[in-house]
């Protein structure tokens, strides 16, 4: 079975809202994983478009992802940039539309792959037909995740029902170990948020990495309001949208206010490393 990424190592730097950015993704690309980027915080496309091209003259692959309505509305402009994975987002309300679905299929016709992120297996069918791999997240990971979901399980549930769809793993992974458990079990891939947002090329102020450096699992909560996420709470806004974007912006700049998606990993971070040195250890 082909690879579905081309990459020195199975493991995905997972796209994240407020600290994707061309600096991360190049040092990922530069250490032999899988560089992302998340496409709906660009409110200028030329922007994106420029970090895209960035990231894209350091490799051959780029995983972007967002939600079906921003990346139907953007389909020319992925296959005119280049870009080799679109991952979307299943929790956003899509919208499968014929129409859609024609977009979908035509993105795939010209040789990209299209990913679903999901957070439960059965949602899986409707979506069957325009996709070549889905990434799974387990209840471990930061932000949205399904409370009871084993990630294992998961996993071999998919295999079972889907033989033939790839599988990223995504949520808590932190070492060599559960790479190589969750790959045994069947993934194709890993993908890692945590361990990548508390590097030193991510864009988090290092005041603010310092803080969540104080912070274990033990000190994760659902979020109230929204969609209840997984993080670290400063402050929690009473306002803010249903993703609650407007207080993880404020805790991802200040560690003051707001909030900041984190996962289980968390526990496995004592300092911060650079991209190179993280990908060495869960490789090693």
């Amino acid at each position: 079975m082909k690879q579905l990424f081309k990459s020195k190592y199975p493991i995905v730097c997972s796209p994240m809202n407020g600290v994707s950015d061309s600096k991360l993704a190049i040092a990922c690309a530069q250490a032999g994983i899988v560089p992302s980027l998340f496409l709906h915080p660009f409110t200028n496309l030329n922007d994106f478009s420029k970090s895209v091209t960035e990231v894209l003259a350091h490799c051959s692959n780029i995983h972007v992802s967002s939600s079906l309505k921003d990346i139907t509305t953007n389909a020319e402009l992925i296959k005119k940039l280049g870009i080799t994975h679109i991952e979307i987002l299943e929790f956003e309300n899509n919208d499968l539309s014929l129409d859609n679905k024609t977009i979908i299929n035509d993105l795939r016709s010209s040789g990209i792959k299209v990913i679903l992120k999901i957070l439960l297996t059965h949602v899986i069918d409707q979506f069957i037909d325009i996709i070549d791999a889905v990434t799974i997240k387990g209840s471990k990971g930061a932000g949205r995740s399904a409370k009871d979901i084993k990630l294992e399980d998961a996993i071999l549930d998919i295999k079972s029902k889907y033989p033939s769809l790839k599988i990223i793993a995504s949520g808590g992974v932190k070492n060599k170990s559960d790479i190589d458990s969750l790959l045994a079990l069947g993934a194709c891939a890993v993908s890692i948020g945590t361990l990548f947002a508390m590097s030193k090329e991510s864009p988090i102020p290092d005041a603010v990495k310092d803080k969540l450096l104080q912070s274990t699992s033990d000190d994760i909560r659902r979020l109230k309001m929204g969609a209840r996420q997984r993080a670290i709470v400063f402050d929690e806004q009473s306002n803010d949208d249903f993703n609650n974007t407007q207080g993880l912006y404020s805790g991802l700049q200040t560690g003051l206010t707001g909030h900041i998606f984190i996962g289980n990993a968390i526990d496995s971070v004592t300092g911060m490393l650079s991209v190179q040195e993280i990908v060495d250890h869960l490789v090693s």
